[in-house]
């Protein structure tokens, strides 16, 4: 698996779109650990399980709590560097 804890901006315990006091305006997980898509495993980390409590990668954009994160991430693998961006961010 690809570990991408240091690339979350954010956390599901608190609102990630227009202001983080929104509780409602997050993703709610109905479970955390490993699930399945298809045959392809990912594993949906509880925000207490990395150093800084975030377990979500929302990038610059829109309104609120989206317009003060970071616009790009770069995840160095083994095999490849890949840039995630958004255009127009």
């Amino acid at each position: 698996m690809l570990d991408l804890k240091d690339a979350f901006t954010t956390s599901s315990t608190r609102g990630i779109y227009a202001a983080a006091d929104l509780l409602d305006d997050t993703l709610r997980f109905k479970k955390f650990g490993i699930v399945r898509a298809g045959d392809v495993p990912f594993e949906i980390i509880t925000p207490n399980r990395t150093a800084a409590g975030n377990n979500l990668i929302v990038l610059k954009g829109g309104d609120g709590v989206a317009k003060t994160v970071a616009c790009e991430i770069w995840e160095a693998t083994r095999l490849s560097f890949s840039l995630l961006s958004l255009s127009g961010a």
